[in-house]
């Protein structure tokens, strides 16, 4: 909406950005591990639970079902999502401040130290960092259902090689 303005009209959304807030800086929070993302995203879109605070335990809507096309598409969709956003940033010029969600699970601290430090701004050694208000999710099941998407995957991508080998004979 802001490109209706006139002044803005001809800004991409890198530039309307940096004109409206005055040269903003990015975080571009992302996860290493994509399959874990993924099995997170089909336990989450299955039970209606996409995130857990301590005080209050969610009641899952079903119960979760492992599904190897569901996990790979959410992989593919995660890829795309990283790619394009990996894209904006070059494209833009623009260096976000990465941080992975493995890292602040281990250290939160660590974590707003860095985001402090990026956006220059003090950090007080004293200060109270609290723990975040959303626990990890992610259970033996998320885990078995990693190991088991792997597994398929791998027995999928060597045959398909295989096949490819054949056809060039």
């Amino acid at each position: 909406m802001l490109q209706e303005i006139p002044a803005y009209k001809t800004l991409n959304g890198a530039q309307l950005l940096a004109a409206v807030f005055c040269k903003p800086k990015y975080i571009w929070m992302r996860r290493r591990n994509h399959v874990e993302q993924a099995v997170s995203w089909a336990i989450a879109c299955q039970t209606g639970v996409w995130t857990q605070k301590a005080e209050e335990k969610s009641q899952p809507q079903a119960l979760p079902k492992f599904d190897f096309k569901v996990i790979d598409e959410w992989c593919n969709r995660i890829a795309t999502h990283d790619e394009g956003w990996g894209n904006y940033f070059r494209e833009n010029q623009i260096e976000p401040l990465v941080l992975f969600y493995e890292d602040v699970v281990a250290s939160h601290r660590a974590a707003a130290e860095r985001v402090l430090e990026f956006l220059g701004l003090p950090f007080a050694p004293n200060i109270e960092i609290p723990p975040p208000a959303v626990e990890k999710q992610a259970t033996r099941i998320s885990e078995e259902w990693a190991a088991c998407y792997l597994k398929l995957k791998r027995a999928k991508t060597g045959r398909l090689a295989r096949i490819i080998r054949r056809m060039r004979i």
